[in-house]
């Protein structure tokens, strides 16, 4: 209870704008020890500040749910010790996928898929998706395999290119569509679908770089035309100050007499 009535006295300081710099580090640390307090007391309420992937605490996250005009920065200079903390907890509660889950889950996708190709190969009347070009459709037959419909599946596995094994056994399945040792199924309108999306995809990302790539270079150009200014205004000074001086030297001279 003492604790919460300092944090809203803190809080109340904050508010008004006359909180000390220890003070609001203080206020920080209780609010973060809250929020980590709940995430002990209930675990899933943790999935809220974690990344997408679900490996560790997103600290922008964590900032925005704090407050106080704390940074993710701050976070990792003053509050390190506790966040690690928190990640060894959640990952314990299984809140938080480790790598290796990930890594064995990945294996065991590419063996399932693996079995899939190798019992539909074994069905002489099993017929294979095709694409425009004649080759197998690969988005189609991983649509298949996760047992999904076409259109809801946006994008293909790396596995299907970054998995060695996989990549081979799609090949061949290449050479025997291309050899007419496997039956067929055209799926040329879905594939060329697919390849105008990909294409348009391409232009706007190709596009989106060029403007970034403008939008730099008048940057940098106007940073230049800055630095110009900058100097030719102390050039300015410089000339002014010696004028000055030697304004001055020449009056004192004069005095003389």
């Amino acid at each position: 209870m003492q604790g919460s009535n300092t944090q809203q006295n803190l809080a109340k300081k904050f508010e008004q704008g006359y909180i000390s710099k220890q003070e609001l580090g203080q206020l920080r640390r209780l609010a973060l020890e809250s929020i980590l307090n709940e995430f002990e007391i209930t675990p899933n309420s943790a999935v809220k500040v974690l990344n997408t992937k679900r490996t560790k605490i997103d600290l922008k996250k964590l900032s925005t749910l704090i407050g106080y005009d704390i940074r993710p920065v701050n976070i990792r200079q003053s509050f390190k010790d506790m966040i690690i903390s928190a990640e060894i907890a959640l990952k314990t509660a299984s809140i938080i996928t480790t790598e290796k889950d990930t890594n064995e889950k990945r294996r065991e996708t590419a063996q399932n898929f693996i079995a899939f190709i190798k019992t539909r190969l074994d069905e002489p009347t099993y017929e294979w998706p095709t694409n425009l070009k004649g080759n197998l459709y690969r988005k189609a037959i991983w649509a298949y395999f996760l047992d999904t419909p076409l259109e809801e599946v946006e994008y293909t596995s790396p596995l299907l290119t970054k998995n060695t094994q996989i990549a081979k056994m799609l090949a061949d399945i290449d050479v025997k569509i291309a050899n007419n040792e496997v039956k067929k199924i055209s799926f040329s309108s879905d594939s060329a679908l697919d390849e105008m999306s990909e294409t348009m995809k391409s232009r706007a990302i190709s596009k989106l770089r060029q403007q970034l790539k403008e939008m730099q270079e008048k940057v940098t150009e106007e940073r230049e035309a800055r630095l110009k200014v900058e100097k030719e205004l102390e050039q300015f000074k410089q000339a002014k100050k010696r004028l000055l001086g030697s304004t001055t030297c020449a009056l004192k001279a004069g005095s003389i007499y």
